[in-house]
């Protein structure tokens, strides 16, 4: 049984612009000046951290007749060999000395990188000095690949052995340079002697240019007592032709010097075969302002003669301490920056010019570093429980046994920090248990609210958990908690891991915390710690991460892997001709491992690293941790093409319908699908999405089938999810009914949202599935309208009822009078035909018109009229007319009839009286009147009552 784990990854081809490259070089460079990395931190070309580096080294090779100003062209040369040891044939020492800046503790520094560097020129033969003491070939590669080291407190010697493809064999002109990261042994040892032997290289006369040979070695190390320093380790292979004047450059970028105050600037650099009595070569630097190149030199060297065999490495101890090293440059000394004149302060780059006009020689390290800000934060991390059991002795577990850690963080600097990111990666020797994450914030990170940490899957090959808590804050007071955070972990139950009984297994966790500082804009990305030291010489000094503990497997692998082949397997897709890095794999395994192509290591065995990463084919290599003798563990990398799709349909939505997942359907029924949200080939894909129906719009998401969730091909197939909006129906008209009895009403609407391709159903009496419909009686209507591409659906009622706004008009008949005594006598004559009624009565139009009235109204519903009496001779009668249409309004109007006697009273008087008068004419003036008035007769009045005057 093997245990596959899949990889799929994205190539981007780094340009290293400017980071160190060579301009003008006719060929000169054979090989690019790049930055060296560690094998303990694969990705990280800068390392900003509280310390520094320092170089160190000697010459294995010297004048037969030693003279401080003497060249090795022409001259015989021997070995330098002091470790009295037989079996080594050239051998020297220098002592690795640690900075005690500012109060700082060399003891309690921590390594963080360290190369060995050697170098050499040899003839075609040699005699006498090689172990087997007789005529010889010429060095070969693999001789010239290997080196014997000796560290502080050992009592005999390492043989190490270059990658094959590590600088340069054999060089220009014979002179070679190898390389080897020996970081472990240099964290083991610590500082002391180191001794190296047996470099490949000759004795005797060299001719003109001469045999020389010797080696070097930078060390990276952090004191929390320190100044923060941006430092990069370059390396490369750069051969200068003497008696030229070709000049070359070299570029260096991505560090940012210190914000204010001076700039302190430190170089270091190896080079080869520059000859103490040719002059000629320099090396300059460009200054900040870009306007003339600063010549270079130190206290052992000039600037008219910069390779001048000169070891100046700050005074160590050296074995022997040789003034003139024949050929052998190491240099380490600090810049002068009168004023920031050379590096000004935030200067993110620097450009370097070298050449010569007489000697020949070759460079190979460069080592830039300079003063640095970096915001400063920590994140203690600490294993809290084992299986809920708190600090339990030994710190030990079983497979399967659960780990809770804790992680607190504090801002310890001076400034906001801003896109903070805490990463997590899960170690290889154990998995995440799933919701066991748990945090906390403290004031003032608390407001506004902090994400949530989450495990990302896809982040790292066994996943991380991420924290993207974003501005961390200066706390209230120094040294407050911002945040914590715990989780678990459980130890891996893999046999493959587990059943290699020469490789111990640890759950072996480290993070890291990111960020940009707000006021400074300097990014920076530090390791968590484990905490401080509390005893020793070393108090208070950060213990560095990982936080290791191991796993006691004997038992479990007795019970559960008796057959398991311990092969771990690892695939890659779709990566054409590209190489395949090995920090693709470096996570499965051990800080600092190692990886070959084959084991037990042979002459012809290739190392793999940064540098010379994996070919792009499947095969079997193997990992070998760091100090191991005899672990190693086995796995192969297989190399899979995945081009094929799947196939999907789009979907279409309206807002705030209840959307399910993407669908697809893979072209081999046993791969996997991941989804995606837009097709950058750097977003993770995800086993499930669900779209958003939240706003209307159209969005575009894919999907891309493959063996497993880490091989996945780079074709994908996209997904068009439409969200329309919400179907919306507006009444543009409404036309009632009229007053009379036809069917006229109508409702016309106006539809928005959706595609657009609606279909209509009404209710009405037709079932009508026209958008407007007419000729409706009164009554309710309803209207539902779909569309078709999608399943928005609204619905919409509406009413249809009788409706007249206008009032109907009426003229009343003509004011009349007639003849009469009372009421009833209305009707004398031809005037109306209408009789007196105290009651409303009903007529008819013609009636009306008859009458002498006048109307304008379609539907007339009915008229009426009212009669009310006043008054007495005239009688005045108001006769009030009401016309109603069908929608019941109305309108009045009013004729007065003057009811009036014009006809007097007519009557028979009495027969005429003669009255006499006497003598003298008088009369009797009381004469009585005899008889009656007769024949009374009035049109009104039947109790007439008749008067008379007397005139006389």
């Amino acid at each position: 049984m093997k245990n596959a784990t899949y990889k799929n990854f994205h190539y981007i081809l780094i340009l290293f612009i400017g980071l160190f490259c060579v301009g003008n070089s006719f060929g000169q460079v054979r090989k690019n000046f790049t930055p060296r990395t560690s094998d303990f931190s694969p990705g990280k070309t800068i390392y900003s951290v509280r310390g520094d580096f320092t170089m160190i080294g000697n010459t294995n090779l010297t004048l037969s007749n030693y003279s401080p100003n003497g060249s090795n062209g022409n001259n015989s040369m021997i070995y330098v060999d002091i470790d009295d040891d037989g079996s080594t044939f050239n051998s020297s020492s220098a002592t690795l000395n640690l900075s005690n800046e500012n109060g700082a503790n060399p003891d309690c520094s921590n390594i963080i990188y360290a190369g060995l560097y050697w170098t050499g020129r040899g003839g075609n033969k040699y005699y006498g000095s090689w172990p087997n003491g007789d005529w010889a070939p010429e060095f070969n590669d693999l001789e010239r690949r290997t080196v014997k080291l000796k560290t502080p407190g050992q009592s005999t010697y390492e043989t190490l052995v270059a990658n094959i493809n590590d600088i340069r064999y054999p060089g220009d002109n014979g002179m070679f340079a190898g390389y080897i990261e020996i970081t472990d042994a240099v964290k083991d040892a610590g500082s002391g002697e180191y001794t190296v032997a047996d470099i490949a290289i000759s004795d005797g006369n060299g001719g003109n240019t001469g045999y020389y040979g010797g080696w070097g070695m930078v060390v990276v190390y952090e004191n929390s007592k320190m100044n923060w320093r941006d430092i990069t380790v370059f390396d490369g292979y750069a051969y200068v032709q003497g008696s030229t004047t070709i000049s070359h450059t070299m570029d260096i970028s991505g560090f940012k010097a210190v914000q204010n105050g001076d700039v302190n600037v430190k170089l270091g650099m190896m080079a080869g075969e520059g000859d103490k009595n040719i002059s000629g070569d320099y090396f300059q630097i460009r200054n900040a302002n870009n306007s003339y190149w600063q010549p270079l030199s130190h206290l052992g060297n000039t600037t008219n003669n910069f390779f001048n065999s000169s070891i100046y490495t700050g005074g160590n101890t050296r074995n022997p301490n040789l003034t003139n090293n024949t050929g052998l440059d190491i240099s380490m000394f600090e810049v002068p920056n009168p004023n920031n004149s050379i590096i000004a302060n935030n200067q993110t780059s620097t450009r370097f010019r070298y050449g010569s006009t007489q000697d020949t020689y070759i460079i190979f390290n460069v080592t830039f570093s300079v003063d640095a800000y970096v915001p400063e934060t920590s994140g203690v991390l600490s294993a809290n429980t084992v299986n809920n059991a708190p600090n339990p002795v030994p710190l030990e577990v079983v497979p399967g046994d659960t780990v809770q850690y804790g992680l607190e963080i504090t801002n310890d600097g001076t400034e906001t920090i801003n896109n903070t990111v805490i990463t997590l990666p899960i170690p290889y020797t154990s998995t995440y248990l799933p919701g066991s994450i748990n945090y906390t914030v403290n004031p003032p990170l608390a407001s506004p609210p902090v994400p949530a940490p989450y495990f990302n899957a896809t982040l790292g090959p066994t996943g991380s958990i991420v924290w993207d808590i974003g501005d961390l804050p200066l706390p209230n007071n120094p040294g407050d908690v911002l945040a914590t955070l715990t989780f678990d972990l459980v130890a891996t139950t893999d046999c493959a891991l587990l059943v290699n009984d020469n490789c111990g297994s640890n759950v072996s966790l480290t993070g890291s915390i990111s960020g940009v500082g707000e006021t400074s804009q300097t990014s920076f990305n530090q390791s968590l710690i484990q905490g401080y030291q509390t005893s020793g010489n070393c108090i208070g000094e950060p213990i560095s991460t990982p936080t290791i503990i191991p796993i006691n497997s004997t038992q479990y692998v007795n019970d559960n892997c008796g057959t398991y082949e311990a092969v771990r397997d690892f695939y890659f897709c779709n990566i054409g001709n590209s190489p395949i890095a090995v920090t693709e794999v470096t996570t499965h395994f051990p800080a600092g491992t190692k990886f070959y192509s084959e084991y037990p290591l042979t002459e012809s065995s290739i190392q793999y690293n940064n540098a010379n990463p994996f070919p792009p084919v499947s095969g079997t290599y193997y990992a070998i941790p760091p100090g191991a003798t005899t672990c190693y563990y086995q796995f192969t990398i297989n190399v899979e093409e995945v081009t094929s799709v799947p196939t999907a349909n789009d979907l279409v939505y309206c807002v705030g319908d209840t959307a399910s997942p993407l669908t697809a359907t893979p072209s081999d029924s046993s791969y996997i699908l991941l989804y995606y949200t837009d097709n950058n080939p750097n977003t993770y894909g995800q086993t499930s999405i669900t779209p958003s129906t939240i706003n209307a719009g159209t969005t575009t998401y894919y999907v891309a089938e493959g063996i497993d969730t880490g091989c996945v091909s780079t074709n994908r197939t996209p997904i068009t999810v439409v969200v329309y909006d919400n179907i919306t129906i507006t009444l543009e008209n409404s036309i009632s009914t009229s007053c009379s009895t036809s069917n006229n009403g109508a409702i016309d609407i106006s539809v928005t949202g959706g595609s657009g391709n609606y279909t209509y159903s009404w209710n009405d009496p037709a079932n009508s599935t026209t958008q407007d419909i007419s000729n409706l009686p009164v009554g309710n209507y309803t209207i539902t309208v779909s569309d078709l591409d999608s399943s928005c659906s609204a619905s919409a009622s509406y009413d249809i009822s009788v409706n007249d706004s206008t009032t109907p008009i009426i003229t009343a008949p003509a004011d009349i009078t007639v003849e009469g005594c009372s009421t009833s006598d209305i009707k004398n004559g031809n005037l109306t035909a209408l009789g007196f009624s105290l009651s409303e009565i009903s007529i008819s139009e013609s009636q009306f018109t008859t009458e002498g009235g006048l109307f304008s109204e379609e539907n007339v519903a009915s008229i009426t009229y009212l009669d009310s009496a006043s008054g007495t001779c005239p009688i005045v009668v108001t006769r009030t007319y009401t016309i109603t249409d069908e929608c019941g309004l109305t309108a009045t109007a009013t004729q007065t009839i003057s009811i009036n006697d014009i006809t007097a009273p007519t009557f028979t008087a009495p027969d005429d009286t003669e009255i006499f008068t006497d003598a003298n004419c008088d009369y009797d003036a009381s004469i009585g009147v005899t008889g009656d008035v007769t024949n009374e007769n009035d049109n009104c009045s039947t109790n007439l009552n008749a008067t008379y005057t007397d005139v006389v």
